[in-house]
């Protein structure tokens, strides 16, 4: 939680309101980042950006690794697993 927490604080400079969220349901343990998009003063409002994910992803790595954590290395496009391997989900209705 405080990689998470470290993280949200670069990303918003302490000036909009902040949730972390830790959460250990998967192999990886991983956090969910919800912030207010009005400062804590009400003057301004979070500018989005083109890219911002990318962004905010290179971020967190650089804060995962400050804290001696390993970072998730992204595949080349052409060793992705296809979608149309994975068997289509049925939905109940």
């Amino acid at each position: 939680n405080q990689v998470g927490y470290e993280t949200a604080m670069r990303w918003t400079k302490g000036n909009y309101a902040f949730i972390v969220a830790t959460h250990i349901d998967k192999v990886h343990i991983h956090n969910h980042i919800i912030y207010n998009s009005t400062s804590l003063d009400c003057t301004k409002k979070f500018r989005d950006f083109i890219r911002s994910g990318l962004a905010i992803q290179k971020l967190s790595d650089m804060v995962c690794l400050e804290h001696g954590l390993s970072v998730i290395t992204p595949k080349p496009y052409k060793e992705r697993i296809k979608r149309t391997v994975f068997p289509k989900k049925r939905t109940q209705r």
